[in-house]
């Protein structure tokens, strides 16, 4: 027998003589080659209509279009494939049918499938019956209605008795207009619907579940949840607000200092220019101690100026385009060259792409950069700093911050943007610092819709990458 005469005996087992079982034969590629009689008076369906279809235009189970590919593999591993689903008729009417597959095979090789379609309509529809029924307990201490498409209600447990008055129905027992217009539009969208009912000083939350040609009221008491939220607010706007007082409180101490500072500073440059041709050397010292703690001093109120200004909501950003090597990179690592050289450290800058222009905030990406490049230097002893650039298919801008310097533990990678954290903390600390620069990164970065990301080995260095947005992204995400 050769693999013709094989298929046409397969086909004569398989198409069945009976009106109420459809029967589809498909080829290895899901193409339908044969049915029987019963596709047409179970579907409506003819021969002509199905034959050299793919049965993905057919079938539509779960949402999907054909049959799940798992169900070939069941069927390919010798087992019946199996599924309860719906199917829509030529008429468009849907049948519930139980589909059943198989394999059909020659001299071990796999040369197509064998398909059963049962109408199981009424099994099903009374098996629902059954379970709405299930789902209607009277002892439920919570109410529960059926209400009809006409807005009739049809059953009502105990517990819903008092709720009958505040649905002003009438003599009949139909629901007032109200109510009728959102059971019609629960059965018409065929969705789910929540709705609040206030009643005997009680607040309840009832889901109208729409059933064929009737909805389900299922109530639940959510008064002390509604209290509970309510305590929740008030809670979280307390705290919004004193973290905002708190933050004008440090707004404004860190005014009042950085004033005197600035004094300090201006006086100590002119005691340089006094002592200019010949100073002593302990008189150097003390006036190199003076610059180094004001600048570190001015900085700690710069970024807590920062902070506090994010945090109430105060700073206002200037989105404009610019090119970020030229305008930021380009100088912020001028700056910090001679600090690096101090420390026999090298800062290079790689740009593969030639444009580098973005569309953003320039004091804040320029903050951005200053907090990476200065941590890159001030934790690396030996070794160097490299940014680079570089653009992904999607047109967004990528540049990283990279150092040789000693790194960052795993157990710390994931609370080191927050405030007022450091991976070496405490007196004993061998880097100063306060733990709001990469804190303050991350809100810049929100800022600018730009993400940051982390990659650090302790004793091997660390790599900051900085995303930002294509233009097109960024204009579409503030409105433009």
């Amino acid at each position: 027998m050769n693999i013709t005469d094989y298929r046409n005996f397969a086909l004569s087992q398989v198409m069945l003589d009976t009106d109420d079982i459809g029967v589809i034969v498909l080829d290895k590629n899901g193409i339908i080659q044969e049915c029987n009689k019963g596709m047409l008076t179970v579907f409506g369906f003819s021969k002509e209509e199905l034959i050299g279809v793919d049965h993905k235009d057919f079938f539509n189970i779960n949402n999907e279009k054909g049959i799940p590919d798992y169900a070939f593999e069941i069927a390919q591993n010798g087992r019946k494939f199996s599924i309860e689903t719906s199917l829509l008729t030529k008429s468009k009417h849907t049948l519930w049918i139980n589909l059943g597959l198989r394999s059909i095979n020659f001299d071990n090789e796999l040369i197509g499938y064998v398909m059963l379609l049962q109408d199981i309509s009424e099994k099903v529809k009374k098996e629902k019956v059954t379970q709405d029924l299930a789902k209607f307990p009277n002892e439920n201490p919570y109410p529960i209605l059926r209400i009809s498409k006409e807005g009739k209600i049809l059953f009502s447990n105990n517990a819903s008795a008092p709720l009958i008055d505040k649905l002003k129905c009438d003599r009949e027992g139909y629901v007032d207009k109200s109510m009728r217009i959102i059971v019609e539009e629960v059965l018409k969208k065929n969705k789910t619907r929540n709705i609040e009912i206030p009643y005997e000083g009680r607040d309840f939350l009832f889901s109208v579940v729409p059933v064929t040609e009737y909805v389900n009221l299922y109530g639940i008491d959510i008064t002390d949840r509604k209290k509970m939220e309510d305590d929740l607010k008030i809670a979280k706007e307390k705290a919004e607000e004193s973290d905002r007082l708190k933050s004008e409180f440090l707004a404004q101490i860190s005014h009042e200092i950085r004033t005197p500072l600035n004094a300090v500073v201006s006086y100590v440059s002119l005691l340089e220019d006094e002592l200019e041709n010949n100073p002593s050397e302990d008189v150097s010292i003390a006036i190199d101690g003076i610059n180094s703690g004001s600048r570190r001093l001015i900085r700690t109120i710069d970024l807590i100026l920062n902070v506090a200004q994010l945090n109430t909501g105060k700073y206002k950003a200037d989105f404009d385009f610019f090119d970020l090597r030229k305008n930021v990179i380009d100088k912020i690592s001028s700056e910090f060259k001679s600090t690096a050289k101090e420390k026999g450290l090298s800062v290079n800058i790689d740009d593969r792409i030639a444009d580098t222009s973005i569309y953003g905030d320039l004091y804040s990406v320029t903050q951005i950069f200053t907090n990476l490049i200065d941590n890159a230097v001030k934790y690396t002893q030996q070794g160097s700093v490299n940014i680079s650039f570089d653009q992904d298919e999607f047109g967004r801008i990528k540049v990283k911050v990279s150092d040789t310097g000693i790194g960052i533990e795993e157990k710390n990678l994931s609370k080191i943007f927050e405030p007022f954290v450091q991976e070496d903390s405490g007196y004993t600390r061998s880097h100063d610092g306060n733990g709001l620069g990469l804190a303050l990164v991350k809100e810049y970065c929100k800022l600018n819709n730009a993400l940051i990301t982390l990659e650090s080995e302790k004793g091997k260095g660390s790599t900051f990458c900085v995303t930002f947005p294509s233009v097109k992204e960024q204009h579409q995400s503030i409105g433009r």
